[in-house]
C-alpha cells in the first residue's frame, strides 16, 4: 500500500481526505452554439474577456472572428479559430412559419381550394377583417371564364401561320396587402402580394409573387445585421 504523507501548516477548519479510483481524462468538448440572430451578440457581451473569465468559452478580441454570411442571413463567432475545440456561436435571421406559408415568389402553384383555405386561416394578417372578408369572399367565389380565338392561315406556298389568343376573365382582385413578420422575432411590415392566375384545361392556378417583398427582406437583412455588429466590441468582422 502506497503511504501518503500530508504536512500541513497553519490551517483553519476542516480537512476532507477522498480515497479511490479517480475520474477518467476526458478531452475537452467541443462547444457548438446555434440560436436566433441575437445569439452572437448577446454571447459575446456577456463572454467578453478583459480579466478573470478563461477558457474555451472566452471571447478574447485579439483572437476572435467573426464571419457574416447575408447570403444566409448568418452571422457567425469563432472564439478561437486555431483550436480545435475553440466553441462557435452561430445566429441566425430566419423567415418566419408564416410568411413561408404563403410560399411567395417560389412559383409554388395551388388550386382554388387550397388557396382559399390559405386565406381563410390568415385574417389576422389583414389590416381589417373587412378586407379580409372581402378578398375570401371574392376567392371563395371564383369562376374564371376563358375564350380562346384561333387563326390559322396558309398562302400555298409553304407559309403557314397559327395564332392563338387566349382571354381569361374572372372576378378576382389582382393583390392584396399582407401585414405580418417577416423575420422570427420582429415587428409586422406590411407588403403587396401579386395575385397570379393561370387557367388551362386541367383547372385554374394560383400563385404570389411580391417585388416589395424581395426589396424588404434585402433592407431588413441589412439593417438588423448593422444593429447586431455595432456593440459586439473590436472582434474582426469577415464578410463572406
Amino acid at each position: 500500500m502506497e503511504e501518503l504523507t500530508l504536512k500541513m501548516e497553519n490551517t483553519q477548519g476542516d480537512i476532507n481526505i477522498r480515497t479511490g479510483q479517480a475520474l477518467p481524462l476526458r478531452e475537452p468538448q467541443k462547444i457548438a452554439i446555434s440560436g436566433d440572430i441575437n445569439t452572437v451578440r448577446v454571447f459575446a457581451q456577456k463572454r467578453l474577456v478583459g480579466q478573470e473569465l478563461a477558457g474555451l468559452q472566452a471571447v478574447l478580441t485579439d483572437k476572435s472572428v467573426i464571419y457574416t454570411d447575408k447570403a444566409k442571413r448568418e452571422i457567425k463567432l469563432a472564439i478561437d479559430p486555431e483550436n480545435y475545440y475553440g466553441a462557435t456561436v452561430t445566429g441566425t435571421l430566419e423567415l418566419t412559419d408564416d410568411l413561408k406559408g404563403f410560399d411567395i415568389n417560389s412559383q409554388s402553384l395551388m388550386n382554388r381550394e387550397k388557396l382559399v383555405k390559405l386565406l381563410k386561416f390568415s385574417k389576422r394578417f389583414f389590416d381589417s377583417p373587412e378586407v379580409h372578408l372581402n378578398v375570401l369572399t371574392a376567392y371563395s367565389a371564383f369562376k374564371a371564364t376563358s375564350t380562346t380565338q384561333h387563326e390559322n392561315s396558309n398562302d400555298q406556298r409553304g407559309n403557314k401561320t397559327v395564332v392563338m389568343d387566349k382571354k381569361v376573365n374572372s372576378n378576382l382582385p389582382e393583390s392584396f396587402v399582407l401585414n405580418m413578420p417577416i423575420f422570427k422575432g420582429m415587428p409586422n411590415e406590411r407588403f403587396m402580394v401579386e395575385v397570379c392566375l393561370e387557367v388551362t384545361d386541367a383547372g385554374a392556378h394560383f400563385w404570389f409573387e411580391s417585388p416589395e417583398l424581395v426589396e424588404l427582406i434585402a433592407k431588413r437583412t441589412d439593417e438588423i445585421f448593422t444593429d447586431q455588429l455595432k456593440d459586439i466590441g473590436d472582434i474582426v468582422i469577415i464578410n463572406v
